[in-house]
């Protein structure tokens, strides 16, 4: 099953939860451009999804203006358990793109690393006071790395995870 976009998905939630609804009623609902959700009616009614079944009554001393038209979600269960399941992977989609874990972006850290690396699969040998000095080096790249990260707390957190970790592999393969 397809995913959505967000704003496919947020309309046809909403539609399954209603069942009637016209489009000023989603549009109170979700916030969106009315043109979207026009659209993504239209959409729907083409597929077989919903279906117009009236026009919305004025009340007395309202704004002219045409009425909005009254729409019902298909009564065919198969076509309702698709649009639940396409609103249901849209949101599975949203969900493992957020959660997916923080990880470093500073050039200094990828530096560090690749420094590391050189070492522990010994592409470089080195003497004791150059390991020191490359061991120096790549903390001084960690402590760049970590000036220059901004994102939430969260990921604060697992990109310090990251740094420790390549510091003390840095301190256990350098001493």
């Amino acid at each position: 099953m397809k995913a959505l976009n967000g704003t496919r998905a947020n309309i046809r939630h909403n539609v399954l939860l209603l069942k009637t609804f016209t489009v000023p009623q989603l549009q109170a609902i979700t916030g969106l451009n009315r043109q979207n959700i026009y659209t993504e009616v239209r959409r729907m009614e083409q597929e077989g999804l919903v279906s117009r079944v009236g026009i919305e009554r004025r009340k007395k001393g309202t704004a002219g203006g045409r009425p909005p038209v009254i729409y019902q979600l298909t009564s065919d269960l198969e076509k309702r358990f698709e649009v639940l399941q396409s609103v249901r992977a849209s949101y599975l989609a949203a969900e493992e793109r957020v959660s997916e874990p923080a990880r470093p972006e500073s050039k200094h850290y990828f530096i560090a690393k690749e420094m590391l690396e050189e070492v522990t699969e010994k592409r470089v040998a080195l003497t004791q006071d150059e390991k020191d000095a490359r061991l120096n080096l790549i903390k001084k790249r960690l402590e760049y790395a970590r000036q220059e990260e901004e994102v939430g707390e969260e990921g604060t957190q697992l990109i310090a995870v990251s740094f420790d970790s390549l510091e003390a592999q840095a301190i256990d393969a350098l001493r």
